[in-house]
């Protein structure tokens, strides 16, 4: 993933002498490689937080996905999400408001939203499963893919972040 400056990627990679996957920062040139997580479990799908000071990934480290950040001035890891169930994907809103991610529930996944502002976290989806979520540019509305069953293909929709309304949504994504 790219900065929002453009001036750093964050990936994941099995470059560690371990061989599971860790999260790790480079200049866009190549330059300046940085291994921001070192632990034994899997940490995946790095995103960066709206100011560039930090990034949110999946990490495995009890056994099952959870979202963590991990801060670039001193690597320090914070648990974001502590569920029954996984937390995957991992998506920020452009203001920093917002952090969006799948979890899974007892039958699939939906998407959740937690505000930084206040702490509270919203199942932002309903029905059928949800995933990859994706922000608007002016962070009110989110775009996520809707997962189906059988013979229906996957779906794109749209969302506010509140919930309220669905406000796109397209059946068949290619053909």
């Amino acid at each position: 993933r790219w900065s929002k400056d453009g001036q750093r990627i964050a990936f994941s990679s099995t470059r560690g002498q371990k061989g599971n996957l860790d999260i790790f920062v480079m200049n866009a040139d190549g330059s300046n490689l940085i291994r921001m997580t070192d632990h034994p479990s899997n940490e995946q799908g790095p995103v960066w937080a709206a100011d560039g000071q930090s990034l949110f990934f999946t990490g495995e480290r009890d056994g099952r996905g959870e979202i963590y950040r991990v801060w670039l001035s001193d690597k320090r890891v914070d648990r974001i999400t502590n569920g029954i169930n996984r937390s995957i994907m991992p998506a920020v809103s452009p203001d920093g408001r917002y952090l969006a991610y799948a979890a899974q529930t007892i039958m699939s996944f939906q998407v959740h939203v937690l505000d930084f502002t206040n702490g509270q976290t919203i199942q932002a989806t309903s029905g059928g499963g949800a995933c990859r979520p994706s922000f608007a540019p002016d962070s009110q509305e989110m775009a996520f893919v809707r997962m189906t069953t059988g013979r229906e293909p996957s779906s794109l929709e749209a969302v506010r972040v509140n919930g309220s309304r669905v406000i796109h949504k397209h059946s068949r994504m290619w053909s």
